[in-house]
C-alpha cells in the first residue's frame, strides 16, 4: 500500500492520498490503515468499484463517483463522521473523474478536497479543473492525473503533462499548487 500522507503543519488534522489500483481486495488492509494513522480524510482513485459493491468502514462517511465506461476508473472520499463537512457535487465535467467535500478545519477555516481521477485517452482537456478550483475557498486536489512531466520529477513527459504544465501557468497570481510524483 503505497500511501500519501501529508497534514501540511495543521495540528491535528490528517489527510492521505492513495491510487488503489481497486481497492476491492484491500479493504481490510484500508481499514487497518485507517485506524492505525487515525485518518481524518482519505482520498483515494481509481477504486475500481462497481455500483454493488460497498465501500463502508466504522466512523466514516464515504462519498464515491464509479464510472461505467472504464475498468481502472473511480474516486471516493472517506471522512470521519465526527468532522463537519458536506459533500460536493460538480456537475458538468467531461473529462476528469472527482469526487469531493468541503470540510471544516479548526484553524483554518473551509478547505475543498477533492479525490480526481484522468483517465488516459488522446483528447484531454484540463477545463474540467476550472470548474473544480474556481472557488473563494482554498482547494486540494489529489489523484490519478496521468500526466507526466519533467517538472515533477517523472523520466518521460506525455501530452498531458505538457497540458497540464501549460494549466498550471494559467492560474492567477499568488495560487499555491504542488505536483507530487
Amino acid at each position: 500500500m503505497n500511501w500519501t500522507i501529508n497534514n501540511n503543519g495543521i495540528a491535528g488534522f490528517t489527510l492521505a492520498a492513495w491510487n488503489a489500483c481497486g481497492v476491492r481486495d484491500k479493504r481490510d488492509e484500508l481499514a487497518h490503515f485507517l485506524v492505525e494513522q487515525s485518518l481524518d480524510v482519505a482520498l483515494l482513485s481509481e477504486t475500481w468499484l462497481r455500483l454493488s459493491d460497498s465501500l463502508r468502514f466504522p466512523n466514516y462517511c464515504t462519498y464515491r463517483s464509479d464510472r461505467l465506461t472504464g475498468r481502472h476508473e473511480g474516486v471516493a472520499v472517506l471522512v470521519k463522521k465526527d468532522l463537519q463537512h458536506k459533500p460536493l457535487y460538480v456537475s458538468g465535467l467531461h473529462f476528469v473523474e472527482a469526487v469531493g467535500i468541503e470540510i471544516s478545519i479548526r484553524g483554518l477555516g473551509r478547505l475543498k478536497v477533492f479525490s480526481i481521477y484522468a483517465p488516459p485517452c488522446r483528447d484531454c482537456d484540463w477545463s474540467d479543473l476550472d470548474l473544480l478550483l474556481s472557488a473563494d475557498t482554498p482547494v486540494l486536489a489529489t489523484g490519478d492525473f496521468n500526466a507526466k512531466h519533467c517538472s515533477w520529477g517523472c523520466r518521460v513527459v506525455n501530452g498531458y503533462g505538457r497540458i497540464l504544465v501549460d494549466y498550471l501557468s494559467t492560474l492567477a497570481s499568488g495560487t499555491r499548487y504542488h505536483v507530487a510524483r
